[in-house]
This record gives structure tokens, C-alpha cells and sequence, in this order.
């Protein structure tokens, strides 16, 4: 669904069909789409109650959150490329890079620590991921390159506009949202029934 209505969406701007009804239409029904797919991975691992690293609110938040990141990214990669779409302010989705990056940051150790305060199953994930098996994962590619090094060339963008720093920012931040959802999977641990 969401690739057919996002495939009409882009005609339709392509086209210069940006006004009435049925792009209206088409607009609030992709934003519908695109929303229920960036919260469905959330929704999904949350329902598990077995599993406390995944059975939280935070958890589709933090999905969401990555989603938007990953969507602004893209849409300044493409952008900055030349595309057809000119009725985005590229300062401003810049911003709002910037600003999904450093809500990522909250977001990120808000999660682990309503974590390490809940079971003990949920608490041995957490350390599995801050401390041992995932570690490197977590510190290296999640924190360091998936959100510093993506904030700091975003910022460096922002200053000098050159295509190959977007890219590489949009490289980094592919990296951390691959690897925060490989981690979650991976180190969430099976509470056992008492």
C-alpha cells in the first residue's frame, strides 16, 4: 500500500499536481501509511510481553523516532541532489535533521534506563548491550557513528553544502538505525515465569 500511494504522491509532484482534493487525498493517506510503518516494528516487539527489553511505550518512540531521522535523511540526500521537488526549505528539514538527532540522543539512554530499573531480565539486556556481548555495537555504531558522527557532518552540511558530506552522513545514520534495531533484537533476553 504505502509504496503505491507514495509512488502517486511523487507523480503527482512530479507532475506539478501539488493543489486539490486528491493530492490532498493522496498526501494525508501516505502520512497515514508512513506513519503506521515507522511505529509497526514498535508495535510488534512490544507486544512481547516475555521479552522486557522490548515490552515498553519506548520501544515504538524510539522506532518512530529513528523512522523520521532515516526519512529526513534520505529526503536531503535527494534533495541535495537536484530532485524535482523544490517546495522544501532545505534549511529547515536541516533543522529538523538536527533536531530528530538530538531527540534520538534522549530517547536512546531514556530507554535503557526505564530499562535497568525494570526486571531482571530486562536489566541483563541492558547490560548486554551497555556493557558486554553488544557493547561495541551500542558505543561504536549506534552512539558514535550512528548519531555523533551523523550530527557532526549534518552540522558541517549545514556550513559547507557539499553532496558528498550529506552522503556520508546519510551512511552513518543507515548504520546506527541498522544496528539500534539489531541490538534490541538481539540482546533482548527471555524473562522466565516465576
Amino acid at each position: 500500500g504505502f509504496v503505491v500511494v507514495g509512488a502517486v504522491y511523487w507523480l503527482m509532484l512530479a507532475g506539478g499536481a501539488t493543489q486539490g482534493a486528491a493530492f490532498g487525498t493522496v498526501k494525508v493517506l501516505a502520512a497515514l501509511i508512513a506513519f503506521f510503518v515507522l511505529a509497526y516494528d514498535g508495535f510488534v516487539m512490544n507486544s512481547s510481553p516475555s521479552i522486557h527489553l522490548w515490552n515498553t511505550t519506548l520501544l515504538p518512540v524510539l522506532c518512530i523516532t529513528y523512522g523520521l531521522l532515516a526519512g529526513a535523511t534520505i529526503s536531503l540526500v535527494m534533495l541535495s541532489g537536484g530532485s524535482a521537488v523544490a517546495a522544501v526549505d532545505m534549511a529547515q528539514l536541516e533543522r529538523v535533521e538536527l533536531g530528530l538527532i538530538l531527540v534520538n540522543l534522549l530517547i536512546v539512554p531514556i530507554y535503557l534506563l526505564s530499562m535497568q530499573y525494570g526486571s531482571l531480565a530486562a536489566r541483563e539486556s541492558v547490560f548486554l548491550l551497555v556493557t558486554r556481548q553488544f557493547a561495541p555495537y551500542f558505543w561504536g555504531l549506534v552512539l558514535f557513528v550512528g548519531l555523533i558522527v551523523t550530527l557532526a557532518l549534518v552540522t558541517v552540511f549545514a556550513f559547507a553544502p557539499l553532496p558528498g558530506i550529506l552522503i556520508g552522513a546519510a551512511v552513518t545514520e543507515i548504520i546506527g538505525d541498522y544496528f539500534i534495531r539489531f541490538i534490541i533484537l538481539r540482546g533482548g533476553v527471555y524473562n522466565l515465569p516465576m
